[in-house]
């Protein structure tokens, strides 16, 4: 279930047993992956014929695909010049063996190790259809200096259509970095799995269409890796969501207690429970200020509100612990943070309630900023999300946020670990780790995202779905891909730009019914498995067509 994403050293590791233990030959693997990007080229550019295409190739392995995308290029008669940027004599193993090929088929093959040879490059670039990036490959890491920087620039500047084999040169496909510079790819054909560095900012604002290439790796050894990282889609949430039977009645479908709101902040509190709801959850109880408990009974007519003791303005008191404890014993999850505010006596009681869950939970917002020194109050506790936004994490760590978004899904991974808990790490892409097993990437949403209200909306899909029974992790990584999709079919009705919070709390009905429709297309066509696999890759990364 899920796509893998690899990291460079994981993509390595499945080619040497590929090469070493199965016994295909590297130059088999090369061979493929030129033919597979030359196939995205045709797909996306047309015929190639009479086309002038410039290939920019390093000494290694990408250069090596590169060599091998010119003779295509070459042989469906493009006028193709490779500009490699190192000596002839410093290109090795199946890179050399496909340079050499070119060279006898009369590719024009230039060395370019001077800068004054940038001028000629330059004036060459004017009259280019098609741009191969093959430079640096996954394994690049630091800042593209010299002559690589210079053309980059000019790569850059171009009209041309641009593709990169496996990664954007200059972008690391450990952890999606880049220094100033790296190439603005319009297509990426990367090689049998998604990278890293192809899912994580700034990568992936390089990349561009992401395709994947088929370089006949066996199936069983991809199966076989303990892989890091998986994508989520579709058929991942069929696998997920509960399914409500036909007798279901409200004491069937799970109970959700919402403990939020404060003073200013009652739109938390009612986004959070009507979300819930909207989950399927078959009862949502909503704990709130006493003084504000008037106001939530007009806005969440549907959620059954419990006043509870007021610190005295419009803060929830220490005491209020005495009243929750009981209502957690007639409910079947818990969310707790929204809109809490960080008064010290909310503060208090959000680390003693923290101290007594028993039940599945989702802490999120004020939840996570009032345990912000006391973390150590999180572990040990079963079927608890936490959702922290990198800020949140960070003061949640003592770090920084620099060190969260260095690498999201490390962040995201440890922290699991250490806690013991599910992380839903917001963001782009958004990450869901358990303390066991691989990090979840999410594949849905958009930047309207990014405003207030729409993680309430989240931590109530959260609860919604951990009260109809899934686990927790399985309650976070399908609340991710709900809510996304949620706000990516509000935009298509509007604007990403004008996006609000309760935009996406109102299209959940119809995401929801998006997997009924697909979970009965399974039933009546029995779609194969070999269709699902491919009807189960994100929008934006694309299999390549034979």
């Amino acid at each position: 279930m899920g796509l893998p994403v690899v990291t460079p050293d994981e993509m390595k590791a499945i080619d040497r047993i590929a090469i070493e233990d199965v016994g295909i030959p590297g130059h088999v693997l090369m061979e493929n992956a030129g033919r597979g990007a030359f196939s995205v080229i045709e797909e996306l550019t047309g015929s190639v014929v009479g086309k002038r295409a410039l290939v920019f190739s390093g000494r290694g392995n990408n250069g090596g695909d590169g060599f091998v995308v010119a003779r295509y290029l070459h042989t469906r008669a493009a006028d193709v010049t490779v500009y490699l940027l190192a000596k002839k004599p410093d290109v090795s193993g199946d890179a050399r063996t496909y340079m050499e090929v070119a060279e006898k088929l009369a590719i024009e093959v230039v060395e370019v190790t001077h800068e004054k040879q940038i001028v000629d490059i330059e004036k060459d670039l004017e009259d280019a259809d098609i741009i191969v990036d093959a430079l640096f490959g996954t394994g690049f890491k630091g800042e593209v200096n010299g002559i690589a920087r210079a053309v980059i620039e000019l790569l850059n500047e171009s009209a041309a259509f641009i593709i990169s084999i496996d990664i954007p040169s200059g972008v690391s496909g450990a952890d999606g970095s880049a220094g100033d510079i790296s190439v603005e790819a319009d297509a990426t054909a990367t090689m049998c799995l998604p990278k890293i560095g192809l899912v994580l900012y700034p990568g992936r604002a390089q990349c561009g269409q992401i395709w994947l290439v088929d370089i006949g790796t066996p199936p069983s050894i991809i199966h076989d890796r303990d892989i890091g990282a998986l994508l989520v889609d579709d058929f991942d949430l069929l696998s997920i969501l509960p399914w409500t039977p036909p007798d279901a009645h409200k004491g069937t479908c799970g109970r959700a207690l919402v403990i939020a709101g404060s003073r200013g902040m009652t739109g938390a509190a009612a986004l959070t429970s009507l979300s819930a709801l909207r989950a399927g959850a078959g009862l949502v109880f909503l704990g709130i200020p006493a003084t504000l408990n008037s106001i939530l009974e007009e806005k969440v007519t549907e959620v059954i509100t419990r006043p509870l003791p007021d610190a005295g303005s419009g803060a929830f008191a220490a005491t209020a612990l005495d009243e929750i404890v009981p209502l957690l014993d007639q409910v079947d999850a818990l969310a707790l943070g929204p809109g809490l505010s960080t008064h010290p006596e909310t503060a208090a009681l959000v680390r003693s309630l923290t101290e007594h869950l028993t039940l599945p939970a989702v802490i999120d917002a004020d939840g996570l900023n009032n345990l912000a020194s006391s973390s150590e109050l999180l572990k040990g506790h079963e079927n608890l999300v936490i959702t922290p936004h990198p800020g949140e994490l960070a003061r949640l760590l003592g770090t920084t946020i620099d060190d969260i978004q260095r690498n999201r899904i490390d962040a995201a991974r440890s922290t699991a670990r250490d806690l013991g808990v599910v992380v839903l790490l917001k963001g782009a892409p958004t990450v869901v780790a358990a303390p066991s097993g691989p990090a979840w990437i999410n594949t849905t949403g958009n930047p309207g995202l990014a405003s207030g209200g729409t993680g309430d909306v989240l931590t109530g899909i959260i609860a919604g779905l951990l009260a109809r029974g899934l686990e927790a992790d399985e309650a976070a990584v399908a609340a991710a891909y709900l809510h996304g999709l949620a706000a990516d079919l509000a935009a298509c009705e509007g604007s990403e730009d004008s996006l609000i919070a309760g935009d996406v709390l109102d299209q959940l009905p119809q995401t929801f019914a998006r997997f009924h429709r697909l979970l009965e297309g399974e039933r009546e066509d029995s779609v194969g498995q070999e269709e699902i696999d491919a009807r189960m890759r994100p929008s934006w990364i694309h299999p390549i067509l034979e």
